[in-house]
């Protein structure tokens, strides 16, 4: 017979307590059947699996969540996988997801799909800049990650595509993971956000000789309002409130000082008005519902296909740029706005024809911009889909 451990003991407890408080009859019954297997079994992974199902399409399934996390945490569990996704808490205690290890017919994919957007700038002759945004695991050196990464901007060199290489930026900046981070969430900080479009701009001044408002990149020329723990990211939404001893996630919002006039155009309609009153969804950032609510998409009003940004006080050389993103752009995309005349970001993921455009290729084509960049941190080949 197996030896029931202290471990197990306070567990089993604490989920009685959890869970006995707030359920109904027949669900506490089926709970009340996964619990009385576990203790004959002491099959966690069995009772994991009960535990979801009876709880599946139930409003108690968060809280279930947080009960598995406090068990993670109490026998410390470090490695959880989920949906077919390993996630990790780090020996610093934040939370991140590995990556698979691409193949040569991934990168082949993806660099010619990139080769086919420059060949469309270089035929209207305008500048096209790679951004490449590393994830936390790009800091561990021997991660999956850190080999796609490097790997990938081999590639970019190799066949002629200029980039701009954040990992390398940060950590001649000597940035610490922790200084660039979400907790709980894979996405950089808001803070970060702004760093990286500094580094862009300088980019695109030094090397291209576009011109950008300089106020916009002073962080003096910001408010920044901090909400405290309002945040579980979307890894600690899978694994649980509890399974990082660090706690749920500030975030920051960074709002401009000097005025601001934009219209923004996206599914959710159109929007006219200051940063704070177009760019912000100020909605999500009450706290109200930590597993259903998003604060880092409060930034830009999140993920569209298409999202078009027209700045009515730029300047009359500030440029007109497309950025294909994915949403770590979410930080970045609306501080460019306020250099830029127009801002076009587009994500392949939710992307969708327009009138004019059935592909992101046409679409360049046809706004024929000053500059075309993208920023991406997945390096994945569905991602190239343009």
């Amino acid at each position: 017979m197996k030896k029931r451990n202290y471990n197990m003991i306070v567990f089993c407890l604490s989920a009685i307590f959890i869970v006995g408080g707030w359920i109904s009859k027949p669900l506490l019954s089926d709970i009340g059947n996964a619990m009385l297997n576990f203790f004959k079994t002491l099959e966690i992974g069995a009772f994991i699996d009960d535990i979801e199902i009876a709880s599946k399409n139930l409003s108690y399934k968060n809280m279930l969540i947080n009960t598995y996390s406090f068990y993670y945490r109490i026998t410390g569990t470090k490695v959880v996988k989920k949906d077919q996704t390993t996630f990790v808490r780090m020996d610093n205690d934040y939370l991140a997801f590995y990556d698979e290890k691409l193949t040569d017919a991934d990168f082949e994919q993806m660099i010619n799909s990139t080769l086919k957007i420059k060949n469309v700038t270089d035929n209207q002759q305008i500048p096209f800049v790679y951004v490449m945004a590393p994830r936390k695991l790009y800091f561990e050196n021997d991660s999956n990650l850190y080999y796609n990464y490097e790997h990938f901007s081999s590639k970019l060199e190799d066949n002629g595509i200029d980039f701009l290489n954040l990992a390398q930026k940060m950590k001649k900046t000597n940035f610490s993971m922790e200084d660039l981070y979400f907790i709980t969430d894979h996405h950089w900080l808001p803070e970060t956000g702004f760093w990286a479009t500094n580094e862009l701009c300088e980019k695109l001044t030094n090397d291209y000789n576009l011109t950008f408002d300089s106020k916009i990149n002073n962080l003096e020329n910001y408010n920044i309002t901090v909400y405290n723990e309002i945040f579980l990211g979307s890894i600690g939404k899978k694994v649980g409130k509890y399974f990082t001893p660090l706690g749920l996630d500030d975030i920051s919002l960074i709002t401009p000082k000097f005025d601001t006039k934009l219209t923004v155009s996206d599914t959710k309609g159109t929007r006219e008005g200051t940063f704070q009153n177009t760019l912000i969804d100020m909605s999500l950032l009450t706290g109200d519902d930590y597993y259903s609510s998003n604060p880092y998409a409060a930034y830009g009003y999140g993920d569209f296909g298409l999202q078009i940004i027209k700045n009515h006080l730029a300047s009359e050389d500030a440029p007109e740029i497309v950025v294909i993103r994915d949403s770590y752009a979410c930080v970045v995309t609306p501080f460019l706005a306020l250099g830029t005349d127009t801002l076009h970001v587009l994500d392949v993921r939710h992307w969708k024809p327009t009138e004019s455009a059935s592909t992101i290729y046409e679409y360049i084509e046809q706004v024929n911009p000053d500059c075309v960049i993208i920023l991406y941190s997945l390096i994945e080949p569905y991602m190239f889909q343009f």
